[in-house]
């Protein structure tokens, strides 16, 4: 694609993961993950919200008015995604993957003419989702019930193939330890690296799932992409359809 092509591209970028497992955290390291593109999150319209009461986190707020606040929050970015995709602008968001909406959003990015790419992070299992959401809450971030993180990751797992085979650009990471590039996806050509034995199952499983759906390669590769903070840098609405 030549330069004056790319600058007219319209793209979508999906930061997609489980509750915990660190997605915020992979594009404020390396914002060209994103493209530099604004991110629509409602959870940080949520907070902000909160933060307007003065709380400082919806942990802060009683229950019934965390849950208004989290329904608003995400009216909100369904409104701001209706619009960026109306006006034809490139942005990102974040979801969970959990639901089938995510799949609504892109046939309709991709009637657009949009470029979706998905950046994927993931944990070995559930309960190093609930661990992490717990370290997160520690320090101020917002809580999530254990039984919502179990069941979102049951749905985001049995979801992953299709979300993948939809995805123009992919790269899923591991981040058991650190961020490592465990598969990544360009041109049709899907490649697995070396990464944690549940994640690499999980991954295998997905593309032998979508393996008839592509005339391309599926590749196993030997050599490790190990993404560390120091290279990670370089190189109507129903609120219920965005998964939180």
């Amino acid at each position: 694609m030549k330069k004056e092509d790319m600058k007219k591209q319209k793209n979508l970028v999906i930061f997609a993961g489980v509750n915990g497992a660190g997605k915020s955290t992979a594009y404020e390291i390396d914002p060209c993950l994103a493209n530099n593109l604004p991110i629509i999150n409602p959870d940080v319209y949520a907070k902000e919200m909160a933060n307007k009461v003065g709380a400082r986190s919806i942990n802060d707020l009683p229950p019934n008015l965390q849950t208004k606040v989290n329904i608003k929050a995400g009216k909100l970015a369904l409104i701001k995604r209706e619009k960026a995709l109306k006006e034809g602008l490139s942005f990102g968001i974040e979801t969970t993957a959990s639901s089938d909406s995510i799949f609504r959003l892109i046939d309709k990015a991709h009637k657009l003419d949009y470029l979706v790419n998905l950046v994927y992070v993931m944990l070995p299992n559930e309960y190093v989702h609930i661990k992490r959401v717990s370290q997160r809450v520690r320090v101020g971030g917002h809580n999530v019930n254990s039984e919502d993180i179990k069941r979102r990751f049951s749905r985001a797992t049995i979801l992953f193939p299709k979300l993948l085979s939809k995805s123009d650009i992919a790269h899923v990471f591991d981040n058991t330890t650190n961020y490592k590039l465990a598969l990544e996806k360009e041109n049709g050509n899907i490649k697995i690296y070396p990464c944690n034995e549940e994640i690499n199952k999980r991954l295998q499983d997905a593309v032998i799932k979508i393996k008839n759906l592509t005339s391309k390669n599926i590749e196993q590769n030997t050599a490790q992409k190990e993404i560390g903070h120091t290279s990670f840098l370089h190189s109507k609405h129903n609120s219920k359809d965005i998964e939180r």
